[in-house]
């Protein structure tokens, strides 16, 4: 079959597995290659330096680089790749991740290599939620291109990944799916999971945050813990020493009182806003469980949120900054039933209505755009406080005093 008649599901295919077979022949000249059982978004290759000295079973975590395939038909082939792959949650570079791409066949094939850093200057992502890096044009310029100097490029990321601290391979790793703790929102006890609005914080989200900071302690740890592991295993007393030398930024006390001391200005241990929230949480699960509502309340405020952020996906983000989102439900107060919502934008506050169950958000800009789905759940927030108030009249009054 000539290959302009192939299916493009054929070509894809093709495609993906010539960049893939590339890219780790051009790997086994330097490292040892693991390859992912999952292909998402492209083969990921993690690289690790030939050392038959080290194991993965060592405290210290090994050395190990992600390399990314990607193969070009041509100059006018476009892929892409996701924003959290080549970038931390501070929006820092991930120093270890490489793009290695392929271009043409045969005599004609090409090589081109970004780090991180580089993708991040170079390239343009995507407007989605999350965002993906362009890997089109930009990237195949001659300054990135390394077929014709490959020791160069090897040595390159076999610098990148033995160059970083324990710590930096630590939080690298957690990047990359390769986590110490991987935690997500869904991670907490199913009664805080329930939709019920709460005027501190969002119980789920916020306990993720401060559970993720916390990790950057662990990191801290976790090297010196490397540090005291070697020197334990160090026959050499000069070595042990200048290992040593390594534990003093963690030293807290002196001869009397020696010991080591672990912080980062990169968390809050004091929790600001969880224990009120709880308490908020479980007094008014409380309640709608006495009023005997608990479980049509749920119901009802999983649909009002469900359909509130389904709408807010249709709006425009560009040009509602400024403007009010307005929300309006009409369900049965009796059973608690839902008939129908509405979502729209205003240009101005809308005036209390007593015959309708409206609720508004103001909608902020933030970096030239409004956050219509953060907008929309202030939305659901006020409805349903309003329902939760109605059936339980206690609930307000103590929030009153």
């Amino acid at each position: 079959m000539d290959s302009m008649d192939q299916p493009a599901w054929l070509k894809i295919m093709q495609n993906g597995s010539v960049g893939e077979a590339r890219t780790k022949a051009f790997l086994l000249d330097r490292f040892w290659v693991l390859e992912r059982s999952v292909d998402i978004d492209g083969a990921d290759f993690l690289v690790q330096p030939r050392a038959l000295g080290t194991r993965f079973t060592d405290r210290s975590p090994p050395k190990i680089g992600v390399v990314q395939a990607k193969y070009f038909q041509d100059g006018r082939t476009v892929h892409h790749i996701p924003q959290s792959y080549v970038l931390d949650d501070h929006g820092l570079a991930l120093d270890g991740f490489f793009a290695v791409l392929h271009v043409g066949a045969a005599d004609d094939a090409k090589i081109y290599m970004l780090s991180a850093e580089e993708m991040k200057q170079a390239l343009d992502m995507t407007a989605d939620t999350p965002p993906k890096f362009i890997v089109g044009a930009k990237a195949l310029v001659d300054k990135f291109r390394v077929d014709q100097h490959r020791r160069q490029a090897l040595d390159r990321i076999e610098h990148a990944v033995t160059a970083r601290s324990a710590i930096q391979s630590l939080h690298f790793y957690d990047q990359v799916n390769i986590p110490i703790y991987k935690i997500t929102s869904d991670d907490i006890s199913y009664r805080y999971t329930l939709p019920i609005p709460n005027g501190q914080t969002d119980i789920p989200k916020t306990y993720l945050d401060y559970r993720e900071h916390l990790k950057w302690l662990t990191y801290e740890i976790e090297e010196g813990l490397a540090i005291i592991d070697k020197i334990m295993n160090e026959p050499d007393p000069r070595a042990a020493l200048a290992e040593r030398e390594k534990l003093e930024e963690y030293r807290s006390g002196n001869s009397w009182s020696d010991g080591l001391n672990f912080s980062t200005s990169k968390i809050d241990l004091d929790w600001p806003y969880l224990v009120e929230a709880l308490d908020e949480h479980d007094a008014r699960m409380a309640a709608l469980e006495e009023a005997g509502e608990l479980q049509r309340f749920v119901d009802l405020s999983h649909k009002v949120r469900q359909e509130a952020l389904r709408l807010a996906a249709d709006i425009d983000p560009k040009g509602a900054e400024e403007q009010y989102l307005g929300g309006e439900l009409d369900y049965d107060p009796t059973s608690l039933a839902f008939n129908h919502f509405k979502l729209t934008l205003r240009k101005s506050r809308p005036a209390p209505s007593e015959s309708k169950l409206e609720a508004t958000s103001y909608l902020f800009a933030v970096k030239g755009k409004a956050n219509i789905s953060a907008g929309a759940r202030d939305v659901w927030h006020g409805l349903m406080t309003k329902i939760l108030f109605d059936l339980c009249p206690a609930l307000k009054e103590d929030e009153e005093e």
